[in-house]
């Protein structure tokens, strides 16, 4: 199930570049019912409102060709279990080979909690203080809007001593999903380069459009940490300032007009002839289940 498939120029045109947000999530939701025969779910929702307006802004400073291919929740074909990516672009390169960029948009931002001053003497305030710090200390991951929370500052407050850090468990999480994304794409877009004989490139890409990393040596941050990591040397990173940055990445990338079908095309039309097994690798367990299907190249 790909929710919705356009042009860059139609996308622009149809979220009227990122002014009638409510207009585009209706039409999605709209798509999500057609498709899958149920409601979107809340947290779908509240994700389109504020990922796909983030999107359109840095299309809007590129300057890729108009007929380059947008897909929002792109459905991996024939994966074990349903994968969508969240929005990816297909198009040509300068040497007029296939380009396919795979974006993740995460909303995670900081948010800080325990910023009370101390009270009680000055030896009490010394004793409590490790305790303290590391409650103010503590961050977290919010998504979406909260009606009684304010943005989150910048910069932690200067007598704090001990490094912020981001919980360890996000970084492990975007960095199975995106990994695991590039790695379903390229077997798949491998099998019909091998077909077709067309050659390709695959960026993956992680957009977090609300995080500012930290920029003092002396804090530590587990997603920069990831991003300087060498899983992730073939990933790009982009953060809450780099809509200039992405949109540059995706101007030196597609520079010709598609003109005739892309990869993704060819995918979709090959994986109609792909054999289907009666038994499939469980991803999880790392064992054979009967009764299910995977697919053979």
């Amino acid at each position: 199930m790909t929710l919705y498939r356009a042009t860059k120029q139609e996308f622009l045109e149809d979220i009227d570049n990122g002014k009638d947000v409510t207009g585009f999530v209706s039409l999605m939701k709209d798509f999500y019912l057609s498709e899958s025969g149920k409601e979107a779910g809340a947290k779908e929702i509240k994700s389109w409102y504020t990922s796909l307006p983030a999107m359109a802004r840095v299309l809007q400073l590129s300057h890729i060709p108009a007929d380059t291919q947008v897909y929002i929740e792109y459905e991996i074909p024939r994966a074990v279990s349903k994968r969508h990516i969240d929005f990816m672009l297909a198009g040509k390169d300068s040497e007029g080979d296939d380009a396919v960029v795979v974006v993740e948009l995460k909303a995670w931002q900081w948010k800080y909690a325990g910023w009370k001053k101390p009270r009680g003497t000055t030896e009490a305030i010394a004793q409590a203080a490790p305790q303290d710090a590391g409650a103010a200390t503590a961050a977290v991951t919010t998504t979406g809007h909260h009606k009684d929370a304010s943005p989150a500052p910048y910069l932690p407050p200067p007598d704090l001593d001990q490094p912020l850090h981001l919980k360890q468990a996000p970084a492990e999480h975007l960095h199975h999903q995106i990994l695991k994304y590039k790695e379903k794409m390229e077997e798949r877009l491998d099998a019909v380069s091998a077909s077709t004989g067309r050659g390709y490139i695959l960026v993956p890409c992680v957009y977090l459009y609300k995080y500012s990393p930290w920029t003092r040596e002396d804090r530590s941050d587990a997603l920069v940490e990831l991003q300087k990591s060498a899983a992730m040397r073939d990933v790009e990173f982009f953060y809450k300032e780099d809509q200039k940055k992405f949109a540059r990445m995706l101007d030196d990338l597609f520079t010709r007009c598609s003109e005739d079908e892309t990869i993704i095309d060819c995918l979709e039309e090959e994986q109609k002839s792909w054999t289907v097994l009666p038994y499939e690798k469980n991803e999880r367990k790392g064992r054979c289940t009967p009764g299910t299907s995977s697919v053979h190249f």
